[in-house]
């Protein structure tokens, strides 16, 4: 009842964050979220969203980054939920996803290359890219014997996609 309790609330998360209780610390976060704080609202909901993906609960996660990116576009984290967001599609294997959500802030105008979450966003997609290129390969090795032409398409496809992330990544060094 008192007005140190939010903060007091806040501040248990943190600890709890700190120490890897990730359980309690979700529930102090739940509690913080529900006495309302009116400008602390967005840090809350992306640190819950960290939270979550620390128990491995990438879907519930990204309902948080994307309630911050809808609701609360203009605060500053709003950029490090869209870069979580892209993060937990990439855990989730929806590939696709990330790799727009985060050329999505590559090209944006509302990042530069010296914001922390350009950076990442790029070291992620140059990551993806690799991964994604492998997994062609090997799809093209699979269908060599069957289908030669197909397996052509896609170990180009693979290389495109190898180029870019070499690109990328040698961006992000």
């Amino acid at each position: 009842t008192t007005s140190e309790y939010p903060d007091d609330l806040w501040m248990a998360s943190d600890h709890f964050m700190r120490g890897h209780d990730f359980e309690n610390a979700l529930n102090y976060l739940t509690l913080f979220i529900d006495t309302n704080p009116t400008t602390e609202l967005p840090p809350a909901l992306v640190r819950k969203g960290i939270v979550l993906m620390n128990l491995n609960l990438f879907d519930d996660a990204l309902k948080h980054f994307e309630r911050v990116v809808s609701n609360h576009p203009t605060h500053a984290v709003a950029f490090q939920a869209r870069l979580l967001s892209g993060r937990c599609y990439f855990e989730t294997d929806q590939h696709e996803l990330a790799e727009r959500t985060w050329r999505d802030m590559l090209i944006s105008n509302q990042l530069t290359p010296a914001a922390a979450e350009w950076q990442e966003a790029l070291f992620g997609l140059g990551k993806l890219l690799h991964l994604t290129a492998v997994q062609q390969a090997m799809n093209a090795d699979l269908l060599l014997s069957t289908d030669p032409e197909e397996a052509m398409k896609l170990k180009s496809q693979a290389l495109r996609r190898w180029e870019e992330a070499i690109v990328r990544l040698d961006e992000y060094i």
